[in-house]
Order: C-alpha cells, then sequence, then structure tokens
C-alpha cells in the first residue's frame, strides 16, 4: 500500500510547475495594474487640483469683466498661468468664460508602465472645474464695519455716477441732523455683522474718531448701501436699529453691498471731514455670504462650483 501512495505521488510532481508559472503570471498582472491605477489616481488628482485652482484664480478677475469684456481675456490667462505652474501642459486644457462662471476641461493623455503588456499604451485623465462670482448678500466674521455706506435716497442712481460719491458730507451751517454716519456699535453691543434685509441706525452728527485722512483715503472698504425708513418706522423683533441716546437717528434698510475706492478725505476740523470715493468691481476673499438673488452691486465672493 505505502508503495502506491509514493508512486501518486511521484506522478504529480510535474504537475506544480505549470500552476506555479500560471500563478505567477496572473499575480504580476494584477500588480501591475494595481501599480498604473496607482500612477492614474496621482495623476487624476494632479490635474483635478491644478484646474481647481485655475478657475479660482481666473474668476477673481471676473468682477471687472463684467463691465470690461477685455478682462475676460486677462482671466483666461491667469487661469493657464495657473495651470503651467501646476505641471499640467496649457494645450491639454480648455478654458472658457461664459457670463460670471468661469470653466476648465483637461484631458490628459497618460503613458502606461505595466499595463502594455496587455497591450494599454496609455490612458486618458480627464478632469473639468467651474468657478462662479456671485454678490454677497451678508458680510460676517473678519468684517471690519466702516461707518457709513451709500444711501441711495441721497444717490438714487449711485450705480451711474459711481465716480464721484460723497459717502459722508460736512456742512459748516447745518450743526445737526444725519451726515451719512452709521452707527455700528460698541464693545458686547458692536456690529460684526450685517444682512441684506437688516435693520440698523444712522448715527447722527459729523464727527467721528476714525474719520482722519490717513486712516482712510486711498483704500479700498466694502460697505453697505442702504435707504432711510421712515421716521415713525416700528421696530420688528431682529431689528439692529437703536433709536435711544442721540436725538436723530433714524432706521436704515441694507440693501446690499458695495466696494468703493476713497479717493478723497477732506477734513474740516478734528474728526469731521467730507469722505468721497468711486465704485469698483471687485472680488472678495472670504468671509461673505454670497446669493445669486442678492441685489449685485459689483461685489463678489468666488464659489467653486463643480
Amino acid at each position: 500500500m505505502m508503495s502506491f501512495i509514493l508512486s501518486l505521488i511521484k506522478k504529480q510532481e510535474g504537475g506544480i510547475l505549470p500552476l506555479v508559472a500560471i500563478s505567477m503570471t496572473v499575480l504580476l498582472g494584477f500588480s501591475a495594474l494595481v501599480i498604473d491605477a496607482g500612477t492614474l489616481y496621482l495623476e487624476k488628482s494632479k490635474i483635478q487640483k491644478a484646474v481647481d485652482a485655475a478657475v479660482l484664480a481666473g474668476a477673481q478677475e471676473l468682477a471687472e469683466a463684467q463691465e470690461r469684456p477685455e478682462k475676460r481675456e486677462e482671466a483666461i490667462k491667469q487661469a493657464y498661468n495657473i495651470i503651467v505652474a501646476n505641471g499640467v501642459d496649457r494645450e491639454n486644457v480648455e478654458i472658457n468664460i461664459k457670463g460670471t462662471e468661469i470653466t476648465a476641461f483637461a484631458n490628459v493623455s497618460k503613458e502606461m508602465t505595466f499595463a502594455r503588456i496587455f497591450g494599454i499604451k496609455d490612458t486618458p485623465v480627464v478632469a473639468n472645474a467651474a468657478a462662479q462670482i456671485l454678490p454677497i448678500s451678508a458680510v460676517i466674521n473678519s468684517f471690519t464695519a466702516e461707518p457709513f455706506g451709500i444711501n441711495t435716497d441721497r444717490y438714487p442712481n449711485f450705480m451711474d455716477e459711481k465716480h464721484n460719491l460723497v459717502l459722508k458730507w460736512d456742512k459748516d451751517n447745518e450743526e445737526t441732523g444725519n451726515f451719512g454716519l452709521l452707527d455700528l456699535g460698541s464693545g458686547t453691543n458692536k456690529i460684526t455683522e450685517m444682512v441684506v434685509g437688516g435693520i440698523y441706525s444712522t448715527d447722527p452728527g459729523k464727527s467721528v474718531g476714525r474719520i482722519m485722512k490717513r486712516n482712510y483715503e486711498k483704500k479700498t472698504v466694502t460697505i453697505p448701501i442702504y435707504r432711510l425708513l421712515p421716521e415713525n418706522y416700528v421696530l420688528q423683533e431682529g431689528d439692529r436699529c437703536n433709536k435711544t441716546g442721540t436725538t436723530g437717528k433714524r432706521c436704515i434698510q441694507v440693501l446690499g453691498f458695495a466696494t468703493v475706492y476713497i479717493t478723497n478725505v477732506v477734513e474740516v476740523a478734528q474728526h469731521k471731514a467730507s469722505i468721497y470715493g468711486e465704485l469698483k468691481e471687485i472680488t472678495l476673499p472670504s468671509g461673505s455670504i454670497m446669493n445669486e438673488n442678492a441685489p449685485n452691486f459689483g461685489t463678489y465672493e468666488v464659489i467653486l462650483t463643480k
């Protein structure tokens, strides 16, 4: 019996080598596919980051492009610069602008290494991205409020008169009333966020400690667009209008936000001055809330939409 078993074992010895050879081939094949798949994943990640960064950079120029079509080319150029800086051939990327959106589509042919064994020489790697600018509906968190804005009662057509706006005025023959200043509170009551539709209050008088030539002139600031509410306006829950403490305070309603470049500050006395500015089309850094339905006064923030 023992001799019979030994003879069977000897007969099977030659069959193991083919099985090992087949197994090794399959194993090497899977290993090759895993390595090449990892390479494709890294390439996809690299290209995706490049197109994301490209559209975000290009979108920064879209605000001005809404009124100056030549800025569209500047936005596309900026996007391509980012593509190249991230090691992607610009010939493999298509960038387009439509309205307030910029898109990027990349199609890169990646050479394979081990997959060539199976006749696969290269594989396309595709990535796309889109960024859009939206008007802001609220400024929050890092918002540093300025104590003035654009009064639509004084400037009903301010979008057409954008180059010579008086944001805060001063008249020697008028000592009382509202001259363009806003009450932003102080201490724990300081207003650190403003929203479209929000109700706040004016700050009667001409004097304010921060109105100084060195503080404002030649600076760009984001400010609210507002309208005066009737003097008999009845406060509602959630309103930030505070009529107490100073005679002549009026409630205002924020209609939106705009950005102005302070062209001149004319001081007439200590802490008293007139402030002049011009409207700017601009894209803000993060720190605000966007809404495509918000009134558009030329101040935007960028959102990655794809």
